[in-house]
């Protein structure tokens, strides 16, 4: 995964894995875990976060739903913020399979696997960035 992001020209020194706990969750106004599964787990771990943990590729296409006049005419983070509940609102309108919802994990497989789990992931997270930045209406109120 760290050459496919490398060739995409993100750099994964950065990235960290850590143990999930309470405190994270608790303090976190998104959770974006891989599958539904994990989803699962977090909201298993701390209840109350299951308004706003997701999948991914859940998150992905929820928020693209979300009518961008809906969010405010400021930063992403604030945008993203307002998102979460409303991408929240969303959920349960129509039957998804977890094949839609999860990312492929490549634990331990092919690299092609690899590379169709990264595709999923930047998908995923290209749609957010749309909805999320690029659907941001200007400021001189003009879309």
């Amino acid at each position: 995964m760290a050459a496919l992001l490398t060739d995409s020209g993100i750099e994964p020194d950065s990235f960290e894995a850590r143990r999930l706990s309470e405190n994270m969750l608790k303090e976190a106004d998104l959770v974006l875990t891989m599958t539904r599964a994990q989803r699962g787990l977090v909201v298993e771990l701390w209840p109350p976060a299951v308004r706003r943990a997701f999948t991914l590729r859940e998150f992905a296409r929820l928020v693209d739903r979300v009518d961008p006049a809906a969010l405010p005419a400021g930063p992403s983070a604030e945008r993203l913020s307002a998102a979460v509940p409303l991408a929240a609102a969303g959920r349960g309108r129509e039957r998804i399979s977890p094949d839609e919802d999860d990312v492929v994990d490549p634990f331990r497989l092919s690299s092609a696997v690899y590379a169709e789990s990264f595709s999923q992931m930047m998908s995923a997270v290209n749609d957010i960035v749309n909805a999320i930045v690029i659907n941001q209406p200007s400021k001189t109120g003009c879309a």
